[in-house]
């Protein structure tokens, strides 16, 4: 079972995984839209509504 800190520092990790995908991204060139980006948030935040933990 986890505890809220074990998993505040697997999201943080998760989200410092992400910055440093984004920050990649940038580097090479291959961006994306803020319109894609929106969309996706926008689909993980309805999916996350749709299903509570």
């Amino acid at each position: 079972m986890h505890n809220y800190d074990d998993l505040q520092k697997q999201r943080i990790q998760q989200l410092n995984a992400s910055i440093e995908e984004g920050l990649l991204q940038l580097k090479t060139s291959k961006k994306t839209s803020s319109s894609v980006a929106y969309q996706r948030l926008k689909k993980k935040i309805e999916k996350i509504a749709k299903n509570p933990k």
